[in-house]
């Protein structure tokens, strides 16, 4: 398997603990984050309140919330690619 080398661009809330996510390679797509949610750790409670998991910024190209929990852009691109949620950005914001 092919590993690529990403980094997270942007990304919108879009409720429901769903995302827009953009990545370097030009590629996006929504993808939901009930399955972090429902992960239960001290890093992660807070990401249980919605308000608080909307709070996401991107540093250094790594989804990170205001407590320092961060998402794997790599894993998260290969999981998006995998269920077929990835289109070129343009198709994708359509």
């Amino acid at each position: 398997m092919k590993i690529e080398m990403v980094k997270v661009v942007s990304l919108t809330p879009m409720g429901d603990f769903t995302m827009f996510v953009r990545f370097s390679n030009g590629l996006a797509g929504t993808a939901g984050f009930s399955h972090f949610v429902g992960a239960r750790g001290s890093a992660s409670e807070p990401l249980f309140e919605e308000a608080f998991f909307n709070r996401v910024t991107v540093i250094d190209g790594i989804p990170t919330w205001p407590n320092g929990y961060d998402i794997d852009a790599i894993a998260l691109h290969m999981r998006m690619k995998a269920a077929g949620l990835l289109h070129s950005a343009t198709q994708a914001a359509e």
